[in-house]
């Protein structure tokens, strides 16, 4: 961010402690007369607020159950709130760009007229445009942003640090002009535990997280495949029973049929738990003691 605004030079800060901050500086009197609380209204104003000098914002999760059209109307029907946000030191923000159903729209401020990118009679202006990522988007999509773009990342209790990462790829020339912030839900405060600024604790927090889900990805994939192997041992048991038994009984064949359903038409629910399940039918026949 702008140094006179980041005096300590802390990219990484709570959304509360952002917004505040910000408008502290920056709303004129007469409308902070009147309460910083009531200005920032609700969530995801206070999040677009903690975005302040931004030229991008991509949601890790902050705004997870907000409606990417709220986000959007929130900038057009306010114009204190752009002016709030908009960075002193660069052309004043015109134009909003976010993704729907699959194409870049655009809105204009001042009109608020909505159109695709590719439908403007003249082409968009980088530099007075704020693109908005919602989490669907976050990673995986690209557009053009200002050489000289700051990007704000959002992260929620349920960033891992893959979607974090992701994000921060949004800003394709970052190192080269442009950069970015992060911004994290300030509910999820206890847990960013330990020692060092913000921002370490933070990605701490996020390794813990994709660590975690990992291990549990790696547990499911695991346990399918012991149900794989346990199907095996059943469906070779079943083949040499018919093949060593010369003749069965129409009740026998009504019973392998009724079993054969359960075990390798429905899903195999035998319960790995049972350690001793576990040991005598996990592995394919072949393996087996």
């Amino acid at each position: 961010g702008v140094k006179e605004n980041n005096i300590n030079n802390d990219t990484t800060k709570y959304v509360d402690d952002a917004a505040e901050d910000i408008l502290r500086k920056r709303l004129n009197q007469d409308i902070k007369s009147k309460g910083i609380r009531k200005f920032i209204k609700n969530n995801t104003r206070e999040v677009i607020i903690a975005s302040y000098d931004c030229q991008a914002i991509v949601d890790g999760g902050a705004l997870l159950d907000v409606d990417p059209q709220d986000v959007i109307d929130e900038f057009v029907e306010d114009s204190d709130l752009i002016q709030v946000i908009q960075d002193p030191g660069k052309i004043p923000i015109k134009t909003i760009r976010w993704k729907e159903q699959g194409e870049w729209m655009t809105i204009d401020i001042h009109n608020k007229r909505k159109q695709l990118q590719h439908h403007r009679a003249e082409p968009l202006k980088l530099g007075n445009t704020i693109t908005f990522y919602d989490q669907q988007h976050s990673r995986g999509t690209d557009a053009k942003l200002a050489p000289d773009a700051l990007m704000v990342n959002t992260v929620g209790d349920e960033t891992r640090l893959t979607e974090w990462s992701q994000a921060e790829g949004r800003a394709r020339q970052s190192g080269k002009g442009q950069t970015s912030k992060t911004i994290i839900a300030p509910h999820t405060r206890f847990q960013h535990k330990g020692e060092g600024p913000l921002a370490i604790r933070m990605l701490r927090t996020l390794m813990q997280r994709s660590s975690n889900s990992e291990v549990s990805e790696a547990f499911y994939a695991h346990a399918e495949q012991l149900r794989g192997y346990l199907r095996d041992y059943y469906r070779s048991g079943i083949a040499e029973y018919l093949q060593q038994t010369q003749t069965t009984t129409l009740d026998e064949r009504d019973a392998l049929a009724e079993l054969c359903e359960l075990l390798f038409i429905h899903q195999c629910d035998t319960d790995l738990t049972k350690i001793d399940s576990l040991h005598a039918a996990a592995k394919p026949q072949e393996y087996t003691d």
